[in-house]
C-alpha cells in the first residue's frame, strides 16, 4: 500500500510544458500531479478535443528536501513557486478534493477547489 504525502510542493514550468514536465519527473521516479480538463475547442472548418492543464505552468510534487534541487535536471522547470519566502504547499485534501471535482461532470464556470498554503 501507497502512503500518501502529507503535502506537495509547487513547480513553475515554461508557457504549456506542464504535462511533459510532469512525465519527465515521474519518468525519474517523482510522483508528480497535473490536474488537467478536456476541451472540445470549435474552429469553421473543424472540431478538436484539447487537454489543458487547470494550473497554468505549475505542476505539484511530492518530494523529500534532500531531493530539491534534482528537479532542475528536467529541462522546462522554473524554480519552485514561493508565498512569503517559502515554497507553497498543496495539502493532500485539496488534492483529493480537486481528483473528486474532476470525476464529476462539472460547469468549467464554477471556481476551482484548490488552495495554495505556504
Amino acid at each position: 500500500m501507497k502512503i500518501l504525502p502529507e503535502f506537495r510542493y509547487v513547480i513553475c514550468t515554461k508557457h504549456k510544458t506542464e504535462v511533459l514536465v510532469a512525465e519527465r519527473l515521474k519518468s525519474i521516479g517523482f510522483d508528480t500531479f497535473t490536474p488537467t480538463k478536456t476541451l472540445n475547442i470549435e474552429w469553421i472548418y473543424r472540431r478538436k478535443n484539447v487537454k489543458v492543464p487547470l494550473l497554468p505552468s505549475m505542476v505539484l510534487i511530492s518530494i523529500t528536501p534532500k531531493n530539491f534541487n534534482r528537479v532542475f535536471d528536467v529541462s522546462c522547470v522554473i524554480p519552485y513557486l514561493f508565498i512569503d519566502k517559502q515554497k507553497a504547499k498543496v495539502s493532500q485534501e485539496d488534492i483529493d478534493a480537486t481528483k473528486y471535482y474532476l470525476s464529476q461532470k462539472y460547469n468549467s464556470k464554477k471556481n476551482f477547489p484548490l488552495l495554495v498554503r505556504k
